[in-house]
């Protein structure tokens, strides 16, 4: 996913619910592109993982305080 702060859809970039697993890679060119970001060096990069529950899901959680 490639995303531009001044170019962002209206409704956002919404991700399905699921189980992800991915590669976060900023490059210099990512903070003023304009194009697909191109072969710019690694500003900072590391891996990630993160769940995206349903409404079905949510309804479940107990929150504890």
């Amino acid at each position: 996913m490639y995303g531009e702060w001044e170019r962002l859809p209206a409704d956002g970039i919404p991700l399905a619910p699921g189980s992800y697993l991915l590669e976060f890679l900023l490059t210099e060119e990512s903070f003023h592109d304009s194009g697909l970001g191109g072969w710019w060096a690694h500003a900072a990069h590391g891996p990630a993982q993160f769940e995206i529950l349903s409404e079905a899901q949510r309804a479940t959680l107990v929150t504890v305080r």
